[in-house]
């Protein structure tokens, strides 16, 4: 290793001194928010970086971060900032800090590792060069300390590689602080504590709570976001519950003076918890869910405070609580697969959903986590702001905005025009009459020859490109790929149109329509798993009985285009 490459190195910490360098780490998108939180904790302005936010401070004001931040993943206390260009210039920069004034004689350690380093091809053994450097440094002081893995350790020690630089640090949180302590049971899809936290603050929910909103969650899940709104309302401190989560092997840990914060944040939280009077409601269809989630706010402390029921999002109540001065914040993250044949059956679900808030919800503020632009836009709210997050690997997107009036409806094209239901587009309507118009057709068809199974759509209109089947009670929406020259906006406006008109003209719940996409796939593959959910519903066919399977596949076995 070159000289100039140790001469560029940078020690950042003495122990002899009160004032440290931290770093707090954070999600994608999220470092301008954590900025302002840490103005509001630190009452200074910190500096915004890559990842996070860097700040000079003493140890207590670094503690309350720890325990304060509801947008924070990590907080570093940075011992070494330096250039890095492969693993030997790890262990240099390890070599040149002082172990003995951090690691205590005996306390178990360990090496938590992120990101990608210039030259390092292998970041374990990036880590186990930093792991020598420390043996070595405590071998010649007559010290010792075992390294162990991250969830036995004392002291967890962070090696961070972004790119050209590195540093090493205490991770003074002793893991990430999205674990608040109160996840017993979790979700299908749980969402993470920190993304809750973002949503509600880019919402704006800490001001509507001082104005006495009312909040609710109708796809709550596990409760993740009602909780975080329950604990920003009430001046809950997050880091409350992980008070033994402490870098303990650290020399410079001042334990009094981490009782002390905590001392001050728990009267806080007590104080907030007695004078939170809001009205917080979450709803689920999944009945586990509802369960999972009342645990979760009884390990919160917030039993009593949210009420929780089994309900449909398209058949949502509001609170009556809230005063027409003071509107309330609905708060969701939808329902989103990572696959595209998962997103499209789930447009029924988002669009029912749009409908109701548009009915029962004028003049509420949204805030909306949902896992495409399609599903976004099939909920038919006009979003003032679109966002993007991520939630862990899964790219989704925040839709803000206030229901707003309802708008008149287009008059019906038909001569008589109480007909039917009234539509906005006049797509929907022609669809919706070709429905109709074949329902009446072969429905009457299939009752004479006792049928429970039939095709009743099969791209009569060429604009809405698709095939749909019955299956006693329940429609299969097979839609057929667009052509190029299609854009896809376009597209997926059809088919929302047609989902609609399903819906209406079947007078089916979003539950009861199953969408697939049908396309040019490799030979066998059209008849490979698509889902695992393995849900069996019976159907008479010619004096038979047959499960079928309308989620797992493709196809459902029994082939009604060739009837």
């Amino acid at each position: 290793m070159r000289l100039s490459r140790w001469i560029n190195m940078t020690i950042r910490v003495d122990m002899s001194e009160s004032t440290y360098e931290f770093f707090a780490s954070c999600g994608a998108r999220l470092d301008d928010m954590l900025a302002d939180e840490l103005t509001e904790i630190l009452g200074k302005a910190p500096k915004t970086t890559r990842g996070g936010v860097r700040w000079h401070s003493d140890q207590a004001q670094a503690v309350d971060v720890v325990l304060w931040s509801r947008l924070a993943s990590r907080v570093q206390l940075i011992l070494s900032d330096f250039e890095v260009d492969g693993a030997d210039s790890v262990h240099a920069a390890g070599a040149q800090i002082d172990w003995l004034k951090i690691i205590k004689p005996g306390s178990k350690f360990s090496i938590d590792l992120g990101g990608g380093g210039k030259g390092i091809t292998h970041t374990l053994f990036a880590a186990q060069r930093l792991r020598d450097s420390i043996i070595d440094c405590l071998r010649r002081g007559a010290s010792d300390a075992h390294p162990v893995p991250t969830e036995q350790a004392d002291l967890i020690i962070n090696l961070s590689l972004r790119g050209g630089r590195a540093f090493i640090a205490i991770d003074l949180g002793h893991g990430p602080l999205h674990k608040r302590s109160y996840r017993v049971e979790s979700g299908k899809a749980p969402l993470r504590e920190t993304l809750a936290a973002a949503v509600l603050w880019r919402a704006g929910w800490p001001a509507l709570a001082a104005q006495g909103a009312s909040l609710v969650d109708p796809f709550c899940g596990s409760g993740t976001l009602l909780i975080e709104a329950a604990w920003m309302a009430a001046d809950v401190a997050p880091g409350l519950g992980r008070s033994e989560r402490m870098p303990s092997g650290w020399q410079g840990l001042d334990l009094a003076l981490w009782a002390q914060r905590a001392s001050v944040a728990q009267e806080r939280s007590r104080t907030g918890l007695k004078a939170l009077k809001l009205d917080l409601q979450g709803f689920d269809q999944d009945p586990s869910a509802v369960n999972a989630a009342k645990r979760n706010l009884q390990e919160a402390g917030l039993a009593g405070h949210v009420r929780l029921a089994k309900g449909e999002a398209g058949k949502l109540n509001l609170p009556t609580s809230t005063t027409e001065a003071v509107q309330g914040l609905i708060v969701a993250n939808l329902p989103y697969g990572e696959r595209l044949a998962d997103q499209r059956s789930l447009l029924p679900v988002h669009r029912a959903f749009g409908e109701r808030l548009a009915e029962i919800a004028i003049g509420w503020n949204f805030a909306l986590l949902t896992g495409s632009k399609e599903l976004a836009k099939a909920t038919n709210l006009r979003a003032d702001k679109v966002l993007a997050f991520a939630n862990g690997p899964l790219e989704c997107r925040l839709i803000l905005g206030t229901v707003p009036p309802p708008r008149a409806p287009r008059e019906a094209a038909t001569d008589d025009s109480d007909s039917g239901p009234k539509f906005r587009r006049p797509g929907t309507e022609m669809v919706y009459n070709r429905l109709r118009k074949n329902l009446a057709r072969w429905g009457k068809w299939a009752r004479r020859e006792g049928l429970e199974c039939y095709r009743l759509y099969d791209a009569d209109l060429p604009e809405y490109s698709a095939a749909i089947d019955l299956y006693a009670g329940r429609a299969h929406v097979q839609e057929y790929a667009a052509q190029a020259t299609i854009p896809t906006e376009t597209a997926a406006e059809r088919l929302q149109d047609l989902l609609y008109a399903v819906e209406k003209a079947l007078d089916l719940t979003p539950e009861k329509i199953y969408v697939k996409r049908r396309e040019k796939r490799r030979e066998g593959r059209q008849y490979q798993r698509q889902n695992t959910r393995r849900e069996f519903f019976e159907v008479g066919e010619g004096g038979l009985r047959f499960l079928i399977n309308l989620e797992d596949y493709i196809d459902s076995g029994l082939f009604l285009d060739s009837r």
